[in-house]
């Protein structure tokens, strides 16, 4: 291995508490996002493993890459289409990163502007 990568093992057990600590705080907003994004009737939500969110839009709202880019356009933020996978009805499904708790509430704040909730 490189010099880069020695160092880096030598001094990862040092940061093990604040991993851990970094680890809880990414799940536990994670969890909040999926439960804020579960309030949108008609959205599936997909329980997470990961530090993101699937969900299926319904067939009544802009497709996946149609509300990507509203997303992007008319709030500086990103989320994932799955239009590219190969899964039945790929429009139809978005990859959203949890981040910080503050950025989750605007991008729900955000989701809730451009279904007309807001």
């Amino acid at each position: 291995i490189n010099g880069f990568a020695e160092e880096f093992l030598r001094i990862l057990p040092d940061f093990r508490t604040d991993f851990i600590k970094s680890c809880k705080r990414v799940k536990k907003d994670r969890d909040k996002l999926y439960e804020n994004l579960k309030a949108f009737s008609h959205l599936s939500v997909y329980q997470p493993d990961a530090n993101f969110i699937f969900c299926r839009l319904p067939d009544a709202w802009l497709n996946a890459p149609q509300l990507t880019e509203k997303f992007f356009v008319d709030h500086n933020m990103y989320i994932k289409h799955c239009l590219g996978k190969t899964l039945a009805h790929a429009d139809r499904f978005i990859r959203i990163a949890s981040r910080t708790e503050e950025e989750n509430t605007n991008l729900v704040d955000a989701l809730a502007s451009i279904l007309g909730y807001k």
